[in-house]
């Protein structure tokens, strides 16, 4: 099994370390993207190509709703080949 590159979209800075933290201690997980709101994750997105975004529902300029909407039509086979 290869690594899993992973993106995460929280405006909680605090929590978006926390979670990397926690994950370390896992080879196979490698976070490739790191993001306050949806247009930061949105806007580097192509770049990062991660296997899996963990994203926040409440931000400030996207939630994780309009976000994930938008990436569902911008990347159609990105999302379902994955």
């Amino acid at each position: 099994m290869g690594v899993i590159k992973v993106a995460i979209a929280d405006d909680h800075k605090i929590f978006r370390k926390g979670v990397i933290l926690s994950l370390r201690p896992y080879s196979a997980i490698k976070f490739v993207q790191e993001a306050e709101n949806g247009q930061e994750l949105l806007d580097g997105l192509a770049a990062s190509e991660p296997d899996v975004v963990l994203m926040d529902l409440r931000m400030p300029q996207k939630d994780g709703i309009e976000t994930t909407k938008i990436i569902a039509k911008q990347y159609p086979p990105y999302i379902s080949s994955r």
